[in-house]
């Protein structure tokens, strides 16, 4: 796995509590914001995570989603797993930000054709 953790900024909009500590240090909920951010990395399965360009103040962004694959969970029969490749880009159409992890996801208990009245 591959990842760049956004730590950038002064932390201003949470001041005085960034003066004297970095904003991803500071506690919440018993934890450092990074960790947290850390969690959500490795908990979701995310294989890989780039910023090949940098984000701008007055960029317009556009983010589209592309599932890559969708499997059932090989140990919980109600849910599944989808494989999903997610780009973020500016105006320009370049790419800002590109992802590809994995999501838990519950599962349909009936099949399409079941709730249509086909099988």
């Amino acid at each position: 796995m591959r990842a760049i953790i956004p730590v950038a900024g002064v932390g201003s909009r949470l001041r005085p509590h960034t003066y004297s500590v970095p904003k991803v240090l500071l506690n919440v909920a018993g934890k450092p914001i990074i960790g947290h951010i850390l969690d959500t990395i490795i908990g979701a399965g995310f294989d890989e995570m780039r910023w090949p360009r940098p984000v701008r103040p007055g960029d317009e962004l556009h983010v589209e989603t592309e599932v890559l694959e969708v499997r059932p969970s090989k140990s919980r029969p109600d849910q599944g797993v989808i494989k999903v490749r997610t780009t973020t880009s500016n105006q320009h159409g370049e790419p800002v930000q590109v992802s590809i992890g994995n999501l838990i996801v519950l599962r349909r208990t009936d099949s399409p054709r079941e709730t249509h009245g086909y099988a």
